[in-house]
């Protein structure tokens, strides 16, 4: 292992990037032995941010140092580094099996806050239309259509008829089709910093809202309720996953952290893909439940709720705990926080 410059090259407060480059040298090691599908995309990000702080701090220990042979052990690492980064291309790609194993469960678990926003919002609205719907019967006519509103009247649900409208494989592809079209504009909507996936989780967290109400003041709670709790679940996850995506682009062009603003864009948009591939997924069971399953009333309640639970704790289950061994060990916020405290340190140094 790399042992660090002898005092008084760093003070107490500078010592701990030592431990920088002691990770740095354990992640080229493992880099040199299993080559890139050693690594995963993290800790790759981890590897190229490490490697940058270590050669800021080597330009400043040489620039302050009276004996460079006490810093030769940083100079071959970071040559080491040098020569992994652009000496030859380290390839990103990950095996399908690494992707799905490790790779969209950590874009979801680096994505939690954005997601928790999209939540937030939707809750937000859905309050709101709710509010709105009591007060005003008139919204929930101008969402579903003067005829599905009298049908409410009379207390039968609009989505009763559903399987003699169409068959069964045609309105599960309808279904499919309208609800990834709706995930892949609330995930493009956050290249306009955000204002196009907040106004899609807003009308739809508002639509809802309107419309229990109205469901619950002409009777037909129960049959809605008995309708959307196999795929409601599962639908609604995805569709906020996919708006967190969306906000976690915005985040990226508005608020870069210690990124370049281009960099931070291209981490967003790739684990929003990673994303959008798990929400396509989510929202092809969605659909077949809301195809198949929900419209009948015969398979009870009961079945249909086991079935949403399942679905729903499957999915939650994968992206939270599925690849955390790959996960890597040191926080990306707190390498990212101490290389802003690196740069803050050397601005000052710079204007004594």
């Amino acid at each position: 292992m790399i042992s660090s410059p002898q005092p008084p090259l760093r003070s107490p407060a500078e010592r701990p990037a030592a431990e920088d480059w002691s990770r740095l040298e354990a992640l080229l090691g493992r880099l040199e032995k299993n080559g890139p599908r050693g690594l995963t995309a993290a800790e790759l990000d981890e590897l190229v941010l490490l490697y940058r702080i270590s050669a800021a701090d080597l330009a400043d220990l040489e620039a302050r140092a009276s004996d460079l042979e006490a810093i030769e052990p940083l100079h071959r690492l970071v040559a080491r580094a040098y020569l992994r980064l652009h000496g030859r291309r380290i390839g990103r790609g990950q095996s399908w099996t690494q992707f799905w194993r490790s790779g969209i469960p950590q874009a979801f678990r680096a994505s939690t806050g954005p997601i928790a926003f999209a939540v937030l919002v939707f809750v937000s609205a859905l309050i709101l239309g709710t509010i709105g719907g009591l007060a005003d019967e008139s919204l929930a006519g101008s969402l579903l259509g003067d005829d599905a509103l009298e049908t409410l009247r009379n207390g039968e649900l609009w989505t009763r008829d559903l399987l003699q409208i169409a068959p069964e494989s045609a309105l599960a592809a309808r279904i499919l089709t309208n609800n990834i079209a709706l995930a892949l504009l609330a995930f493009v909507g956050g290249l306009t910093l955000g204002l196009g996936t907040l106004a899609i989780v807003l009308v739809n967290g508002f639509q809802l809202g309107v419309l229990l109400p109205l469901v619950a003041r002409y009777g037909s709670s129960a049959e809605f309720t008995d309708f959307i709790v196999a795929h409601g679940f599962l639908e609604l996850t995805m569709t906020l996953v996919a708006a967190g995506a969306g906000f976690r682009v915005a985040e990226a062009l508005i608020v870069p952290g210690v990124w370049p603003r281009g960099v931070a864009l291209r981490r967003a948009a790739r684990d929003g893909a990673r994303l959008l591939v798990f929400t396509a997924v989510g929202l092809v069971v969605a659909g077949i439940l809301e195809g198949y399953v929900s419209p009948r009333s015969e398979l009870g309640f009961g079945i249909k709720l086991a079935v949403g639970l399942s679905v729903w704790g499957a999915a939650l289950t994968y992206a939270l705990l599925a690849g955390r061994r790959h996960d890597s060990p040191t926080a990306p916020r707190k390498i990212e926080a101490r290389a802003t405290t690196s740069r803050v340190r050397r601005t000052r140094r710079s204007r004594t």
